[in-house]
This record gives C-alpha cells, structure tokens and sequence, in this order.
C-alpha cells in the first residue's frame, strides 16, 4: 500500500498518491492526507486523550464533529479526536472522545453487533468509492465489536463479518477506541492511484446524539449521497 489522500465530503475519499492535502471546494468538503507509520499505534499510547510523545505529529489528526441529529449543523456537545495511520498491513484509527460526564457513558460487555443503545464510534469505507456501498465498523467504549455493509437504499446489513482488531478503555475523561483495519478484509480495485469514501461518527445516546466527521446533514437523505 502507499499513501493514502482522504477527501472529505459527505463520504469522505481515500486515495493512493503521494503524500498531499489539498483543498477542496464548498464549506462542507476538505481533504486530509494519512501518512504511513513505521509500527502499529498502540491503545495505551492514547490514554491521557492525546497521541504519546512518540507520535506526536506523526498521524493525521481530524476533529471538529458536527451533529447530525438533534440539532442538525451544530458542534457536537463533545470533543472527540480522531488519529488516522496506515502501513503495508492495516488502516489504523484511534478514536480519543471526550466526556464531560464519563459516569453517564452507556457501554455493555455484550456480543458481537449488539451495540444499540451504546456509545460508539463509527469508520465507514467505500473502498470502490462508487456512492452505492461502504464497508461499517463500529467500537463501544467496552471494545466490543460490530461490523457491516451499508447499501444506499436498504441501509445497514449486520450479517457481514469480516477480521479486524480493536481494543478500547473508558478513562476519566471519556473513552478511547482503537481500530486495525487489514487491507485484505478489504475488497477494492486495483486502479492506481486508489479513491475511496470515509466517513467517521461518534453516537452518544443519552443525548440522543449523533454526530460526523465530515458534516452529514439530516437534510440529505442516503449516507453515500454526496461524495464527490
């Protein structure tokens, strides 16, 4: 694998191509390049909410989510922090969220994609970037699991089961979540350079929250809809 470009719309883009940001038309787009890393991010190197010294500046950092729902279009009501890595391997993602309030967190030790009702975090690829399909993989903050095929129309298909790995630990601050994501659980065409979607959510359901990076308003009707 070489360098991953990620452009962000309502789906944001993956690419293969050198190392770049570029930036991209309208208030809602943007691009962010994921740079290979020498090792694999580790759970632990995360749990003061903030990358160890040892990686500082050395992942690509998104931040600024934006609820989709209650209040369409306003900063999500917490902070959440997202470090993004690649190597020959896996597609790395450690999500760093914050929480005012890390007692009222609602997670269960429950089986594999049974997280309704959890706080959560959410990577959704569209490997293909052809706006009709993405490959889901979501993290409560007790690590448990749940993976999927989201098909503009129908919606989430939980029957799908791929190998990834994740891990996650609840601190006094809220929650961190890490994510390996093996290239070759991954379907994708063999164009070079590569385009794909990404679109990244965190759900906090005491607040009857649901809150994206990049923006994905309740106004657009399918999760695919808008990439470029």
């Amino acid at each position: 694998m070489r360098n991953f470009l990620i452009l962000a719309t309502a789906l944001a883009g993956v690419c293969l191509a050198p190392l770049r940001v570029h930036g991209a038309p309208g208030p809602n787009f943007g691009r962010i390049t994921i740079p290979r890393v020498l090792r694999p991010p580790q759970l632990e190197e995360f749990l003061e909410m903030k990358p160890s010294p040892a990686w500082e500046g050395k992942l690509a950092k998104v931040s600024g989510f934006t609820q989709r729902i209650p209040n369409d279009g306003s900063p999500s009501t917490q902070k959440t922090d997202t470090y993004l890595g690649y190597d020959d391997k896996n597609l790395y993602a450690v999500f760093v969220c914050f929480d005012t309030h890390p007692a009222k967190l609602r997670a269960r030790l429950s089986r594999r994609d049974d997280l309704i009702d959890d706080d959560s975090v959410e990577i959704m690829l569209d490997t293909f970037h052809d706006h009709r399909r993405a490959y889901t993989f979501l993290v409560n903050p007790m690590g448990v699991q749940a993976d999927g095929i989201w098909t503009e129309g129908p919606g989430f298909d939980f029957s799908f089961d791929t190998i990834w790995d994740s891990a996650a630990k609840i601190t006094d601050q809220g929650f961190v979540v890490w994510i390996a994501i093996p290239f070759r659980s991954l379907r994708f065409a063999s164009n070079d350079p590569q385009t794909w979607g990404i679109l990244l959510n965190r759900g906090i359901p005491r607040n009857n929250e649901d809150t994206f990076w990049p923006p994905y308003s309740s106004r657009i009707v399918g999760r695919l809809k808008r990439l470029d």
